[in-house]
């Protein structure tokens, strides 16, 4: 019998995603019942320079993930940031954690969560602070459309867009205030992006001129004068280009162009060398996919690597999407396990002192 009604693979994606979330959930929290244990975080302890996020609408995240806003703890147009990581939810959060409970989806999948026995999970519910580095997202916006990106449910979330320049200066009186000392400047956006990011970048160092700023970007808006110039604000940047063809690459990052922000890399590079400068330090950040991760593919990136003269390549495990998992890796058998060892998931390769 026919019908008009057609099953929607979007919904049907995200209600499979959701149960295999929550099963993972249940089985980090029985291993740790197995195991006598309890959880803490480093981002909510403030232990993390990485992880806690300032999202383009002022609102602070515990994690730099938080796609459905499930990791709010507050809001800085409403509290500074000591209150807020003194404040109710993340109070909770920490309590949650200290029962052995993971409070949201996103713990399961946080380098913060971090296995304890219970007497110390205990103390750590009042031993807390501030963190000592944290993320920035100055914009949610981006020009791709990457196949795990989950646009749509990001803008939801989202009151705001991007960070107007009065709350990037709020921004840096509290990092000044809180005493941080590096700050990851993207998040769930591309912050080249914006058009201020140069005066964004200008503001940070003039409240905090020994703030350490890392960007990661995909290369493909970093082509004006003043955008490289924003650029030298920097300690590191991160080009994510993940592919090294235009094929290989935009199987992910839909609406990318390799020769462009391959290009925009080089020319960078280029641009500071001339200058007789050392920052920023300039890497070629390429996540494994199984459709990118033949020895040919990465044997290419290598080779262009050099070629731009950048400071480092660095090729790194993921396991989102599901479907692009790069298994070989995992299982030890890809090419890269071949000629070095994996570290935290990733293989680093340092080409600055190479001829």
């Amino acid at each position: 019998m026919k019908t008009n009604k057609m099953l929607d693979k979007g919904k049907v994606k995200k209600i499979i995603s959701i149960i295999l979330n929550k099963g993972r959930v249940k089985i980090i929290e029985l291993y740790a019942l197995f195991k006598n244990k309890r959880f803490y975080c480093t981002a909510l302890s403030g232990g993390s320079t990485y992880n806690t996020a300032i999202n383009s609408d002022m609102t602070v995240s515990c994690n730099c993930d938080d796609f459905c806003g499930l990791g709010k703890i507050g809001d800085l147009n409403k509290k500074s940031l000591k209150e807020i990581f003194s404040g109710e939810k993340a109070d909770c959060l920490r309590k949650s954690l200290a029962k052995g409970r993971l409070p949201i989806i996103n713990c399961s999948f946080c380098s913060g969560l971090k296995l304890i026995d219970k007497e110390s999970a205990k103390k750590k519910l009042k031993d807390f602070k501030t963190p000592e580095g944290i993320m920035i997202e100055n914009t949610v916006n981006c020009n791709l459309n990457c196949l795990s990106c989950q646009r749509k449910t990001i803008y939801a979330q989202r009151q705001k867009k991007q960070l107007s320049l009065k709350d990037i200066k709020k921004i840096a009186i509290e990092i000044k205030k809180n005493k941080i000392k590096e700050v990851y400047y993207f998040n769930l956006g591309e912050p080249f992006f914006s058009e201020n990011i140069k005066r964004e970048l200008g503001i940070l160092k003039k409240y905090n001129p020994s703030l350490i700023i890392n960007i990661s970007t995909n290369g493909i808006l970093l082509e004006s004068k003043e955008k490289q110039e924003s650029a030298f604000f920097a300690d590191n940047i991160f080009f994510s280009i993940h592919g090294s063809t235009q094929k290989s690459l935009t199987k992910y990052q839909r609406g990318a162009n390799f020769n462009k922000a391959y290009n925009n890399m080089k020319n960078l590079v280029k641009l500071r060398d001339s200058l007789g400068k050392t920052k920023p330090r300039i890497m070629w950040k390429y996540v494994l996919f199984r459709w990118n991760d033949s020895k040919k593919l990465i044997l290419n990136a290598i080779k262009l690597a050099k070629k731009a003269g950048v400071d480092e390549i660095y090729f790194e495990k993921t396991t989102s999407p599901r479907s692009g998992v790069s298994y070989k890796h995992y299982l030890g058998i890809g090419y890269l396990n071949k000629i070095s060892k994996f570290k935290d998931k990733i293989i680093r390769f340092e080409l600055k002192n190479e001829t």
